[in-house]
């Protein structure tokens, strides 16, 4: 009897494993069928899922999120009304959803310059640009890289031939006189470039005409001026976001899981890492030779690459061409790593937008702005700067704010009379901006301008 029970034992861990493994080989074909679609109960999976079903980190290239943000969005119809998005999302979208028709496809062209005797025949161009004919205009916080531009408002492919050393600011989508489109485009110091779509691409704007009488719109003019600058001439009603720190949702411990998260986002691994903490709650974490400082009372997060840093190869998924990866994708690497931090951390919903590039001694820097439907907050300070050396990012630093969008609106007085009680002088650069309240998080909205050496009042 025991030599049959022994005999019994043997067969039920055989039989055992040999279920264990079909249910291995199962799941296995389970998954294969998802992820490749071939399952006639299942759709196919998401490419953004896939990676939860591997040991790979998820792509951030899929749905990356535009990196440019445009402080101004208006048209001027065929009936010469000028109407504007009024910092408002569905406006906001209907003129970019215009603009996006043509813009994209004239910034890939070879410009030609506009030239100017001076001021005075470029601020005559300018007001006879503005008074006649159909287009849309667009304005940046900022002049930026056209190739920028172009790389941070299309999908996720790298653009060959883009133009690295034009810079723009204002740009006017119009038809010419054939009706092609193209666009005249500014940069700070008023030089003007031209882009003719070799497309056949005739201007219409006749899906736009729907939305003019939404609200969300407000009329706008252009004020006198050797640069284009634009003025909203009627009042609208805003609706302020407020702002939170991110620690109301991080304790930047090693043992919360967005923390491990952000860790990985700046390449550490959150089960080897050194953390050195101060006196005022702030921490370094160190990993193979890299830190990651942490300063949750002023919500200051900064990586440090020092020997070499983070491989751009992380965020691109491929390998440079050359020795070195190019312009663009260093751009491209830019946008997918800000669509890699949760957005708790960087602005929610006001996201990041790219206001500055500049490169010294081999060095590129990006800088970002937080922007809530085209105004920036709180200051004009960068909020985000990420350093670009070589093939690898060596160091990113970041004001980690939240803002989250309210539902109640507050009416805001005319931009042309809010600048009739600025004092005397010679104002440029009008905008807006939401800035802090005392004794709330909700911010409150201004209108600003800058003189022309640069003081904003």
């Amino acid at each position: 009897m025991k030599k049959t029970g022994n005999i019994a034992n043997i067969i039920l861990v055989v039989l055992t494993g040999a279920l264990f493994v079909l249910m291995l080989v199962l799941c296995g074909k389970y998954i294969d069928l998802r992820v490749n679609g071939i399952s006639s109960s299942h759709p196919k999976m998401p490419e953004n899922d896939k990676w939860v079903l591997s040991n790979e980190e998820y792509d951030t290239r899929f749905n990356a999120l535009s990196l440019v943000s445009f402080t101004f969005a208006g048209c001027r119809l065929e009936d010469g009304k000028m109407i504007a998005a009024a910092y408002d999302a569905a406006s906001r979208k209907a003129v970019v959803d215009m603009l996006m028709k043509y813009l994209p496809s004239l910034l890939k062209e070879k410009p030609e310059n506009v030239e100017f005797e001076n001021k005075e025949k470029r601020e005559e161009f300018i007001e006879n640009l503005t008074k006649t004919g159909k287009y849309i205009y667009v304005s940046l916080y900022n002049e930026l890289p056209s190739a920028a531009i172009l790389l941070c408002i299309t999908g996720n492919e790298k653009k060959e031939n883009v133009n690295e050393s034009v810079f723009v600011k204002n740009i006017f989508v119009l038809p010419d006189e054939s009706e092609k489109v193209c666009a005249l485009c500014f940069d700070n110091d008023g030089n003007c470039k031209k882009f003719i779509s070799s497309e056949d691409m005739p201007y219409d704007d006749s899906e736009f005409m729907a939305y003019t009488d939404m609200r969300g719109f407000a009329e706008f003019e252009f004020v006198k001026s050797d640069k284009p600058e634009t003025v909203f001439c009627k009042s609208f009603d805003v609706a302020p976001p407020t702002l939170s720190k991110t620690s109301d949702f991080y304790n930047y411990s090693v043992l919360d899981a967005n923390t491990a998260n952000l860790m990985r986002v700046f390449d550490f691994n959150p089960n080897m890492i050194k953390s050195i903490k101060s006196a005022d709650k702030a921490v370094s974490y160190v990993y193979d030779g890299k830190e990651l400082y942490i300063d949750p009372k002023n919500t200051k997060i900064t990586y440090y690459g020092y020997d070499s840093g983070i491989h751009l190869s992380k965020f691109l998924k491929y390998n440079p061409s050359d020795k070195e990866y190019s312009f663009s994708d260093k751009v491209l690497c830019v946008k997918y790593l800000i669509n890699s931090f949760d957005r708790h951390v960087v602005g929610a919903d006001a996201p990041p937008s790219l206001v500055y590039v500049a490169e010294k001694d081999g060095i590129i820097l990006f800088a970002l702005k937080y922007m809530y439907e085209g105004i920036p907050l709180l200051d004009k300070k960068p909020d985000i700067t990420v350093e670009i050396a070589g093939n690898y990012v060596n160091k990113i630093d970041i004001n980690a704010v939240y803002c989250n969008k309210t539902e109640e609106k507050k009416a805001v007085l005319p931009q042309n009379k809010a600048n009739l009680l600025l004092e005397e002088g010679n104002y440029t650069d009008y905008g807006a901006m939401y800035v802090k309240e005392s004794g709330t998080n909700l911010l409150k909205f201004i209108w600003t301008a800058g003189k022309d050496e640069g003081n904003e009042h």
